[in-house]
C-alpha cells in the first residue's frame, strides 16, 4: 500500500470515528496533507457556525478519485463535497446527492470551454479535427478534459486517445492526447505538435498575459456551454435542518470580517449562491458521457 492510501484511509477512518461531533467535508486530490490545509479552516468555520446537532468541530475526509468519494458519501463518511461541476456530477451517478450551492473559486462562479488551433494551420472548425490530434490537460479534470470532450462529442466529433508522440488517428476521428498542464497544451498547439487544445475561456486568456502564448496567433475554432466552476453537493440522507443551516451559513460567509477572511484563504472564494436551474439542466444532460467515459453502470 502506498503513502497516499495510507493517508486517506487514516483520515476516513478518523472522521467515522469522530462523526458524531464532526461536520465531514470532502475533497478529491492527490497530496492529503494539502488539501487538508486548504480545506479545515474554512471546514471549521461552517462547524462552528452551524450550531446544530451538537456539531463542535470540522473535519476533512480527502479520497483519491469520484469513485472512492462516491463511497464515502454512501457510508456516511463525508457529508458535503465541493469539487467542480463534472466531479459532482460523476459523483452523483453513483450516490444519491443533493446540489446545494455553488461556489466562486477565485472570484469565477461561470466559465466555458474553448477549443483553439494556430492561425495558419488550417484548422478553423471542429471538422478539421479529423485526422487530427487534440491536446486535453489530464484526465478528470473538468475544464481541462470532461467539459471540452463532452461537447466534442455531442458535436458529432468521435475521440480516439492516442500516445506521444501524437499519432495519426485515421480520417474518422480526432485523436487526443493528455498534455500534463496547460500551458503545455497552447505551447503543444503554437509549436504545431498538435492540432488543437482546449481548456476553459479563464485559463486561455490568462495563461496568454503570463507570455506563454500570444492570442493573436490562436484562433478559437470551438466553444462549450457554460457550466458552474465549483459545485457543494450532500449526501442524500443529510438532515434537512443541518442541508437549510449550511446554506445559510455559506451564503452569508461574506458579510463578515471572519467569513471573508476564510473565503480569502479557501483558494480565494469570493462567496456561494444558488445553482440556476438552467445550470443543473445542462449539467444533468451530461449525465451519460459521464457514465460512459467512467465505465459507470
Amino acid at each position: 500500500m502506498n503513502w497516499l492510501v495510507i493517508v486517506t484511509v487514516f483520515f476516513s477512518f478518523n472522521s467515522t470515528w469522530s462523526f458524531a461531533k464532526s461536520l465531514n467535508l470532502g475533497s478529491i486530490g492527490e497530496d492529503p496533507i494539502e488539501e487538508i490545509q486548504i480545506f479545515l479552516p474554512f471546514a471549521n468555520y461552517l462547524a462552528k457556525n452551524v450550531k446544530i446537532a451538537g456539531i463542535t468541530s470540522g473535519n476533512v475526509v480527502v479520497a483519491k478519485d469520484v469513485f472512492e468519494m462516491a463511497r464515502l458519501l454512501r457510508s456516511g463518511e463525508v457529508d458535503i463535497f465541493i469539487d467542480s461541476s463534472f466531479s459532482a456530477l460523476a459523483v452523483s451517478t453513483m450516490t444519491k446527492t443533493k446540489f446545494l450551492l455553488r461556489r466562486f473559486k477565485k472570484g469565477i462562479g461561470l466559465y466555458h470551454g474553448v477549443v483553439f488551433s494556430k492561425i495558419g494551420s488550417g484548422i478553423s472548425s471542429l471538422k478539421d479535427l479529423r485526422g487530427k490530434v487534440v491536446a486535453f490537460e489530464e484526465p478528470f479534470s473538468t475544464s481541462g478534459y470532461l467539459l471540452p470532450k463532452a461537447s466534442l462529442v455531442q458535436h458529432g466529433l468521435s475521440l480516439k486517445q492516442t500516445q506521444a508522440p501524437p499519432r495519426n488517428p485515421g480520417t474518422k476521428h480526432a485523436g487526443y492526447i493528455f498534455s500534463g498542464g496547460e500551458q503545455n497544451t497552447m505551447l503543444w498547439v503554437l509549436k504545431g505538435r498538435v492540432a488543437a487544445g482546449a481548456m476553459s475561456n479563464v485559463t486561455y486568456s490568462k495563461i496568454a498575459k503570463t507570455g506563454v502564448g500570444n492570442l493573436k496567433n490562436l484562433k478559437i475554432i470551438h466553444q462549450t456551454f457554460t457550466t458552474p466552476s465549483h459545485l457543494v453537493v450532500s449526501r442524500s440522507d443529510l438532515s434537512l435542518p443541518l442541508v437549510e443551516k449550511i446554506k445559510e451559513v455559506l451564503l452569508n460567509m461574506g458579510k463578515t470580517d471572519e467569513g471573508t477572511k476564510v473565503l480569502n484563504k479557501f483558494e480565494k472564494t469570493t462567496k456561494f449562491d444558488a445553482i440556476s436551474n438552467n445550470s443543473l439542466k445542462q449539467l444533468f444532460k451530461n449525465t451519460n458521457f459521464i457514465k460512459k467515459e467512467l465505465g459507470i453502470k
